[in-house]
């Protein structure tokens, strides 16, 4: 079992369970024990997470979805902590509506992203975004999780 710590500070409609089959999927895609990593989830508002965005990237505007990749090793409970993952629920909500999904296949959607984050992929030219997407809606699918669209950016 992965040890996920979630910390929601809305009123969304989501549960650990609801998680469990993306960090699951991403998990068992990147070779990773299920028993020896920990990830943290945090579902927050818009304004908490413009300030993060402006501290952390020099960007003061909200986003959809932050990572803070870690990977500390803990000896007393022999797990390793891989980040941190910062979701505003808010924009999640603006952007299901857009794309015409749930808020929570949206959530589960940022979830994944933000672990391929965490796990060293990213997106800043169109053949490492091409690649990112496609993991992304691959690992998606497994996971039982199909959005309608993929976010642009």
């Amino acid at each position: 079992m992965i040890v996920l710590g979630i910390e929601i500070s809305a009123n969304v409609d989501i549960s650990l369970q609801d998680f469990e089959p993306v960090v699951d999927t991403a998990f068992e895609h990147f070779s990773l024990d299920q028993n020896g990593y920990s990830i943290g989830i945090t579902l927050t508002d818009d304004q908490r997470i413009q300030q993060l965005n402006s501290q952390y990237r020099g960007i003061d505007r909200p986003t959809d979805v932050l990572s803070f990749e870690a990977h500390e090793f803990d000896p007393d409970t022999e797990t390793t902590y891989l980040g941190d993952i910062i979701i505003s629920y808010e924009t999640a909500q603006r952007q299901a509506e857009r794309a015409q999904h749930t808020l929570t296949i949206e959530i589960l959607m940022l979830t994944m992203h933000g672990l391929l984050h965490i796990m060293g992929f990213d997106h800043h030219d169109e053949a490492s975004k091409n690649e990112m997407w496609q993991i992304q809606a691959d690992l998606l699918s497994q996971a039982g999780v199909y959005p309608k669209h993929l976010p642009e950016d």
